[in-house]
């Protein structure tokens, strides 16, 4: 096996180029998909979720792309939902651009203004809503 460095963070392994994220390896990366907390801005307080025959109620805070990425279980259950509904979307509890993206084709599909953010109204529909016959 062939292992070359070239410049900053590209790696050439067998004749294979990766990005190597700077050297900041695992943990950057794993800091990264929990949202980038920083210690300036305190992690949120855990989302309780209530469900009323199966179906979650509004958890009472708007989500909406923020810095850094708003995170929790009302995400999660968002997410799973849209999922369900066959959008692609990851569910990692994690609201970032994807799920923004994901969040406005929807609201769009369902006749709200695809704002991106997940009001009470978009909360309710992501659940009531029924596609046409």
């Amino acid at each position: 096996m062939t292992l070359t460095y070239t410049a900053g963070s590209i790696v050439r392994v067998a004749g294979v180029t990766m990005h190597m994220n700077g050297g900041r390896g695992e943990k950057y990366i794993a800091w990264v998909k929990k949202g980038a907390p920083r210690p300036d801005k305190p992690l949120e307080k855990p989302i309780k979720i209530t469900y009323k025959d199966g179906i979650p109620l509004w958890p009472g805070r708007v989500i909406k792309l923020d810095d850094p990425y708003m995170q929790g279980n009302d995400v999660k259950a968002w997410q799973y939902k849209l999922k369900k509904r066959g959008w692609t979307i990851d569910m990692d509890a994690l609201y970032g651009p994807k799920s923004t993206a994901v969040c406005k084709l929807f609201q769009k599909k369902v006749g709200l203004e695809p704002t991106g953010v997940i009001d009470e109204e978009s909360w309710n529909i992501t659940w009531s809503w029924k596609p046409p016959a």
